[in-house]
């Protein structure tokens, strides 16, 4: 922010909400969500911000989708605390949709 005014300084690689973020050595992590895009869904997508190049690099999966979640910062280390109903048995990931 400048000024009062927000800036845009960089792009994430997936349109996203419900995303949970932390920084941690003055990066910004990006971890989940979920997406309207096609064959999207939840996502199990790690992203770090670079705030020195403003560049936004695809880190790895996480081991699972996950959306609405919560993440800190302890010491430089990055904790994930899941605060999320468990997908429904038959849920079908990527897709919205429940197997019969």
């Amino acid at each position: 922010m400048v000024e009062g005014k927000w800036e845009l300084i960089g792009q994430m690689n997936r349109r996203k909400s419900n995303l949970s973020s932390t920084v941690v050595n003055d990066d910004i992590y990006i971890l989940g969500g979920w997406s309207d895009e096609p064959e999207a869904g939840i996502l199990d997508l790690v992203e770090r911000f670079d705030t020195t190049t403003r560049e936004c690099h695809i880190v790895r999966p996480l081991t699972f989708p996950a959306s609405a979640t919560c993440a800190c910062t302890l010491k430089d280390r990055n904790l994930v605390k899941k605060y999320i109903r468990p997908l429904p048995i038959g849920y079908v990931q990527n897709t919205g949709e429940f197997d019969d």
